[in-house]
């Protein structure tokens, strides 16, 4: 069966005769449009194998220009095809109808190799090499074509969000085929950052963790990925960076694939002795990350912090929401910027705290997400420990007491409490653009720090345990 009314919106079955069909019209139209076309290819909802379609076949043409074709149009249009129009596609499109308005075939004619050439072919081969992902497509489409009766606008329409978010991952797909072996291809929906992430697997069973980032954003990330390496080369359990490249849709970076769990969501369930453990690693692991200096090139880190800290009292005093006594914060930073002068400077993970960290199947500790990497004052690095003591305050003071092996300076307490301070000040101001909910848990956040630190009288947090006693389980990984 082939055709549909024009103005309907009908699906039918997946038939077999419809890329046979379509390799006869292929074959029709590379007589008539000759050298002129560099390619000719099957594409839309009937080139995906065993999905319901539309019943009208969709042809791409590709060509080197669009006015190299007045000696070609005129013999499509001997050939039945009219010209149409087209509201969704920039492409040239003749459609096959006849005088009941059956549309059978859609023809359309677009320059080679653009962006919505590559989308047709890539995203019909993604779907055929991955069964589940046509499967929920159809799933769309079915649920769409029920709900718009027969409104083409609203179905094209109501697919937009959907293709928006597939497109990219097929076009990604499309080029890191051709540099290895992809058996699968999954994307990572998890996390802030403007980076496409997924897990591939191999055919052999080697898995992998790619991450894109967008052409605008992709100038720094060649250097995090030696950063990484320099990183990994110390030991740290992490991703291990394994290759680094430029595609169409941005940067990218493959690591290896860690097995495991996520550290937040598993941690608070452990035993207080394993928390605290943990912690231990997570202070040790920090340790030896800060063990690579910073360039000597660096600028003076009472020079930059001093200007962040301006930076995050203008936007709080601008800002049109504050914190219940609020005030303590800017007295805080006001009071202790001296601690800044003369701080040291390292190499910074730049967003170190248990959100980034997972535990391997082995039980191990490891490391996530350098794309935040920096260069400063170290303890500075411990300033969302907030995150961590809010999740399992024995993992926070682990984690303290192992980079410190115990030894913890009471100048540390008094510079955390300053940067807590001032990455307090710019939360709200940051959490406005993200709705309520962000800005009801900066406002949360903040009255816990407040009632950590004592309206930021003390500098030692109410959470810190400064000497946990414990015996390791005999079961806990050696380290």
């Amino acid at each position: 069966m082939l055709g549909l009314k024009r103005g309907r919106v009908a699906l039918a079955d997946a038939q077999a005769e419809w890329p046979q069909i379509a390799a006869e019209t292929i074959r029709d139209l590379w007589d008539i449009f000759g050298n002129t076309a560099r390619d000719i290819q099957h594409i839309g909802s009937t080139a995906i194998q065993a999905i319901k379609a539309k019943p009208i076949l969709d042809i791409a043409v590709g060509v080197e220009s669009l006015s190299s074709l007045e000696s070609i149009l005129p013999r499509l249009e001997k050939r039945g095809y009219r010209r149409s129009h087209n509201r969704f596609c920039e492409d040239l499109l003749y459609v096959r109808q006849d005088a009941q308005d059956i549309r059978t075939h859609q023809i359309h004619i677009l320059i080679y190799g653009c962006l919505q050439w590559r989308n047709d072919i890539d995203f019909r081969d993604y779907m055929n090499a991955f069964p589940e992902k046509a499967r929920a497509y159809e799933h769309l489409k079915t649920t769409l074509a029920e709900k718009c009766h027969d409104n083409q606008a609203i179905y094209t329409d109501g697919k937009n969000p959907y293709m928006t978010k597939v497109l990219p991952d097929a076009r990604i797909w499309t080029e890191m085929k051709r540099r290895m072996d992809v058996a699968s291809f999954d994307p990572i929906e998890k996390g802030w950052s403007c980076d496409r992430k997924y897990r591939i697997a191999t055919s052999g069973g080697a898995k992998y963790l790619l991450r894109v980032t967008p052409p605008e954003k992709s100038a720094s990330r060649e250097k995090m990925f030696r950063m990484m390496r320099r990183v990994a080369q110390l030991g740290i359990p992490m991703c291990q960076p394994v290759e680094y490249g430029v595609l169409e849709e941005g940067a990218y970076s493959l690591q290896s694939w860690i097995e495991g769990v996520d550290a937040e969501a598993v941690l608070p369930g452990m035993s207080e002795t394993r928390q605290y453990a943990y912690g231990l690693d997570a202070g040790k692991i920090l340790k030896r990350i800060h063990s690579i200096p910073a360039p000597d090139s660096q600028e003076d880190w009472a020079l930059r912090f001093n200007r962040k800290i301006d930076r995050n009292i203008q936007m709080y005093l601008q800002c049109a929401q504050k914190y219940e006594n609020g005030q303590a914060f800017l007295d805080e930073v006001q009071a202790n910027r001296h601690l800044l002068k003369n701080r040291p400077q390292t190499f910074q993970h730049g967003d170190y705290h248990i959100g980034n960290m997972m535990i391997d199947t082995d039980g191990n500790l490891q490391i996530i997400d350098f794309d935040r990497y920096d260069f400063g004052d170290p303890w500075e690095e411990f300033n969302r420990i907030v995150w961590c003591a809010q999740a399992s305050p024995l993992f926070a003071s682990g984690m303290v007491n192992g980079y410190f092996d115990g030894n913890v300076p009471v100048e540390f307490w008094r510079l955390l409490a300053l940067y807590i301070a001032s990455n307090t000040l710019s939360s709200l101001p940051w959490a406005i653009s993200f709705g309520q909910r962000e800005i009801d848990t900066m406002r949360n956040q903040a009255r816990e720090v407040l009632s950590w630190y004592d309206g930021m009288k003390n500098p030692v947090p109410a959470w810190y345990v400064p000497d946990f006693r414990f015996p390791l389980p005999a079961s806990y990984p050696a380290r």
